[in-house]
């Protein structure tokens, strides 16, 4: 249970928050190429650490081979064959994890380690592709000729099978939050979270949805963004325990769209929309910015993008002011890293780029529903210390 603070505290927050801080300005975005390594042609990247510091991905040609880029730097070769890729990074950037000839984790010190493959017969395949920020829990899946199944990583435990539900013959680990306690993935076709028990739960189909697809999650483990199919068409979507499917909208001119990464807050969510007529286009969805293209945004900020066309943003940095992806330079696959992104802030709950009282009002409607985003202590519970947290964080502005 919980109860509201005393009137005159309430009070006293309402007049505080009725005089509005202006949310910072934006930096000047930068669009930086992320290069393949000696005779690449080619270059994805897949996620960024949580301080914007370290990229990775894949260089092309020959094969695949598993390279860093350190700031948008030259890239290093960190695998040693032609058939791998680096899907995320830890916080700090000291844990890559991916597939190289399995799934394996990277450290400097221990260089890239094979993990031991999930115990089911048959397996061809096993992918890494989401780590803790604190580099601590890795998850993925594990193939075979008829059956993927979810794995988690830690230390002590190694590699181990994550519970399903029902019989579904798919059932996939994508991301994992902070701290390692919450998954989210999908099974049989609908996105599905296991929590810190390693209980599943299948979050299922939104109306008119053929398929759900969960591939991202915030650090506190809140904010799960993924897609969803209607035939032939996506959709992106924000998932929350309050609010359920959230469709995210599309920029004009676009028919579909897919979410696959979001910042350490969950407030900035990353992916890609579907043109009407041409390629793809890199997208991000934030309450500063609402949503863009996220070529039209750059343009309009007057970064020259001759030669370039981002088709695919992956991953945001914690706070979502850089971002990486992939898209073509002079008609070649290359990745990229956008820096100078605007920061969002977690005490403008009415996502209008200002803080005013309604942003307190919000707060207030958010705790008395019980929601987890009212917990600004981070506590796990739902206090008048929270009203405390909330007015020190709106005190503190937006920088």
């Amino acid at each position: 249970m919980h109860a509201r603070p005393p009137l005159a505290s309430a009070v006293a927050l309402s007049i505080t928050a009725a005089l509005a801080c202006p949310m910072p300005a934006a930096g000047q975005p930068r669009l930086i190429e992320l290069p393949p390594d000696f005779g690449g042609l080619g270059s994805r990247a897949h996620a960024i650490s949580a301080d914007g510091s370290t990229q990775v991905g894949r260089s092309d040609d020959p094969g695949q081979n598993v390279v860093r880029w350190m700031g948008g730097g030259e890239p290093d070769l960190l695998g040693t064959t032609i058939l791998g890729y680096a899907q995320d990074v830890s916080g700090d950037g000291s844990v890559i994890v991916g597939y190289d000839y399995g799934a394996f984790r990277y450290t400097d010190a221990e260089g890239l380690v094979i993990l031991d493959e999930l115990p089911i017969p048959g397996v061809s395949l096993q992918v890494a592709n989401g780590v803790s920020a604190d580099g601590s829990t890795i998850v993925g899946y594990a193939q075979t000729a008829r059956l993927r199944r979810p794995f988690v990583w830690t230390a002590s435990t190694g590699v181990r099978a994550l519970p399903l539900a029902g019989d579904a013959d798919l059932v996939e680990a994508h991301a994992v939050s902070g701290d390692g306690a919450i998954i989210a993935g999908e099974s049989g076709g609908q996105a599905a979270i296991w929590d810190a028990d390693r209980a599943i739960t299948v979050l299922g189909v939104p109306a008119g949805a053929a398929s759900s697809h969960a591939r991202a999650v915030s650090d506190d483990g809140l904010v799960v963004a993924g897609f969803i199919r209607t035939g032939i068409d996506r959709g992106a979507f924000r998932w929350t325990a309050a609010s359920g499917f959230e469709p995210l909208p599309l920029p004009a001119g676009a028919v579909g769209a897919e979410a696959v990464g979001i910042s350490g807050d969950g407030r900035t969510i990353v992916g890609s929309v579907d043109a009407a007529s041409g390629p793809d286009a890199a997208a991000l969805w934030s309450p500063g910015l609402g949503v863009v293209d996220l070529n039209a945004y750059l343009l309009d900020a007057g970064l020259d993008l001759i030669g370039w066309r981002l088709t695919r943003a992956t991953d945001a940095s914690f706070d979502g002011t850089a971002i990486v992806g992939v898209g073509l330079l002079d008609g070649q696959q290359r990745g990229f890293l956008v820096t100078g992104l605007p920061a969002t802030c977690r005490a403008d709950l009415d996502d209008d780029g200002r803080l005013t009282l309604f942003d307190f009002l919000a707060f207030q409607t958010l705790f008395d529903a019980g929601d987890p985003a009212a917990d600004f202590d981070d506590d796990g519970r739902l206090t008048f210390f929270d009203f405390l947290a909330f007015q020190t964080a709106f005190d503190a502005g937006c920088e």
